[in-house]
């Protein structure tokens, strides 16, 4: 039995870990910076703690998280969401106290960078596989758009450091592009934009070792960016790009990548998220051996459950507007339907049905927040766990 300490205890991943690590048999507190907390509603939370916010003052998160690992005496941190990079600074002090699930902040800057990430994949030729990354041009001035040897109606804009597709342009006009608030301390990348079906994976890898991991393709979006319907599928170059990867950092931690196939079938990196993602929810209660040392694991990663999981609350407004949006409104109608019946959600439990209602108390606080600070209920989610490659402390 390990004590887990779970933080980012906002998001849907953080509850599903903490329910697979809780039915695994191990005592599990959730740790978070928001006011509230989806996972301190769950059963299998033993006790749930507020953060300082690490974007603002992180040291002093630095130093409630080895407060809680001494009080409960934790074995294991486990992040989930932004707050990852704040533990991957602190993450020598902290490990005097609880092993840090997760890379130091140099690895993961060469990670989270959309541009040192792209350099990567090309340097190291896809970590030995047969994927790529789309040709790619870092500006750090708007007439940077001026010199690029393609047209921005050919190519995807977005920052440097962000998340969520918030601030994706997909082949904007060039007036459009060249209005973009693009700095030296605000980088923005420019990348050929690949056309077609788009994948997700996720991974947990410990010692270089994969030892979970879940391919899936977002069927159902909330927007152009988060995803809400999680079709598993088996793609072998992805698991290939992946061991690479992780052998490349002998990475422990957790890792997702977003990809798309062209017309052709050739597979194109996006960019990579070393935290948790949606990912988690595909396994159903499998992975806590894959965090933890000596747990008899084989080699052979974990595989995720063939049934695919939603977020039901968002599958009714959003699956509805894409299928409107679509262009074939009876036959994407009927998709809708079909797919939302032969889907689990990722949050609604008999077992443990409290954070189903407490999550809309979530979302109404973030809806608040995102109205005081004039920017997206996405956005809101992350606003004071957000790092976009600035010195931490």
């Amino acid at each position: 039995m390990a004590r887990i300490l779970i933080t980012g205890g906002r998001a849907p991943a953080a509850l599903d870990l903490a329910r697979q690590f809780h039915r695994s048999g191990h005592v599990v507190f959730a740790a978070d910076s928001a006011p509230w907390m989806l996972c301190g509603a769950s059963r299998a939370i033993a006790k749930s703690y507020r953060l300082p916010e690490p974007k603002r003052k992180p040291h002093e998160f630095a130093a409630e998280v080895a407060r809680i690992c001494g009080t409960e005496a934790i074995d294991l941190i486990i992040p989930t969401c932004e707050e990852v990079f704040y533990l991957g600074r602190f993450k020598d002090d902290l490990e005097a106290h609880a092993r840090v699930f997760c890379p130091g902040i140099e690895d993961l800057h060469r990670l989270h960078s959309k541009w040192e990430f792209a350099t990567l994949v090309r340097e190291t030729g896809g970590f030995g596989s047969s994927v790529r990354s789309p040709d790619s041009w870092r500006l750090t001035d708007a007439a940077d758009i001026r010199s690029l040897p393609e047209p921005p109606e050919k190519l995807v804009f977005k920052p440097v450091y962000s998340r969520f597709a918030v601030e994706t342009m997909i082949r904007p006009d060039l007036a459009r592009a060249m209005g973009v608030d693009i700095r030296a301390d605000r980088p923005w990348i420019a990348q050929s934009c690949i056309l077609g079906r788009e994948f997700c994976s996720y991974a947990v890898a410990r010692d270089g070792i994969v030892r979970a991991q879940a391919i899936y393709e977002p069927t159902w979006r909330a927007g152009k960016g988060a995803g809400i319907y999680f079709e598993p599928r088996s793609i072998p170059a992805i698991d290939r790009f992946v061991a690479g990867l992780a052998r490349h950092f002998d990475l422990s931690g957790q890792i997702a990548f977003d990809f798309i196939a062209d017309a052709s079938g050739e597979l194109f990196v996006i960019e990579c998220n070393p935290r948790a993602t949606s990912g988690v929810h595909l396994f159903d209660g499998d992975l806590a051996p894959a965090f933890l040392p000596d747990s008899g694991l084989a080699l052979r990663p974990i595989e995720p459950r063939p049934t695919p999981r939603m977020v039901a609350s968002a599958m009714i407004p959003f699956g509805a507007l894409q299928a409107l949006r679509g262009g074939h409104v009876r036959s994407d109608a009927a998709r809708l339907c079909r797919d939302f019946g032969r889907a689990r959600d990722v949050i609604w439990s008999w077992r443990d049905p409290y954070p189903a209602f407490y999550a809309l108390v979530g979302a109404a606080a973030f809806s608040w927040k995102a109205m005081q600070h004039r920017v997206s209920a996405t956005a809101a989610t992350t606003l004071d766990i957000a790092w976009d490659g600035g010195t931490i402390g």
